[in-house]
């Protein structure tokens, strides 16, 4: 009888043993519980024991207000915080970041510099004012839709391709810092009439703008 009590106390320990080696990574750094929650399910779907471990963040709709602790996943190549309620994210830390999707927040502000694998960003449906990006050597596409911008500013970001700015408060962009883009949809904006001449005389560049008399015939 003591053999076998012995093998079953052998047992339960391993039992609990490899239990353990599967729990949630501790999220005791990352403070807002919506963000906690759902870095804890994403812990336990995929086995993923330390922050390192995580590759992909999506987290939608779950009223988070903070990404507080969020440059701790250095491995993270998507991150997709759709419709929550951040003010502000500070994402600069992620260096291995791909695609980054903060659309439909309240940001006022965003500063993303010194990511050099990040090639999509989506921020549209925020309360932009300012958007300053430099050094997204790779970034192919920005979508900035629906905002409050009154200034952007790009620098080092030579591949961006496709531009989406419609529905904002700018005036005029520098153009000289995309040398290689194809699409800007520029429409509802008050930009004056000189520049939407400016940016039609650009070759290889489509363009949508809402400017010019001929626009409306």
């Amino acid at each position: 009888m003591k053999a076998i009590a012995n093998s079953y106390t052998r047992l339960v320990t391993s039992f609990f043993l490899a239990l353990s080696l599967y729990s949630p990574v501790n999220m005791a750094y990352v403070l807002d519980t919506g963000f906690k929650a759902c870095l804890e399910q994403l812990a336990t779907q995929n086995n993923w024991g330390t922050p390192e471990d995580f590759i992909e963040i999506t987290c939608h709709d779950r009223e988070i207000k903070s990404v507080e602790g969020i440059n701790l996943f250095v491995n993270v190549k998507k991150l997709s915080l759709f419709n929550n309620q951040l003010k502000s994210a500070d994402v600069n830390g992620l260096k291995k970041l791909e695609h980054l999707n903060l659309a439909g927040n309240q940001l006022s502000y965003l500063t993303l510099q010194n990511l050099p694998n990040l090639r999509e960003c989506f921020v549209f449906k925020n309360r932009l004012q300012r958007i300053s990006i430099d050094n997204l050597p790779n970034l192919l596409k920005l979508k900035a839709n629906v905002n409050q911008l009154v200034e952007l500013n790009i620098v080092r970001v030579n591949k961006l391709e496709k531009l989406y700015l419609f529905n904002n408060q700018l005036k005029e962009i520098s153009m000289t810092s995309l040398p290689v883009l194809s699409y800007f949809d520029a429409r509802q904006n008050p930009m004056p009439d000189e520049f939407y001449d400016y940016l039609d005389s650009i070759e290889n560049l489509t363009v949508l703008h809402d400017g010019n008399a001929e626009d409306w015939q």
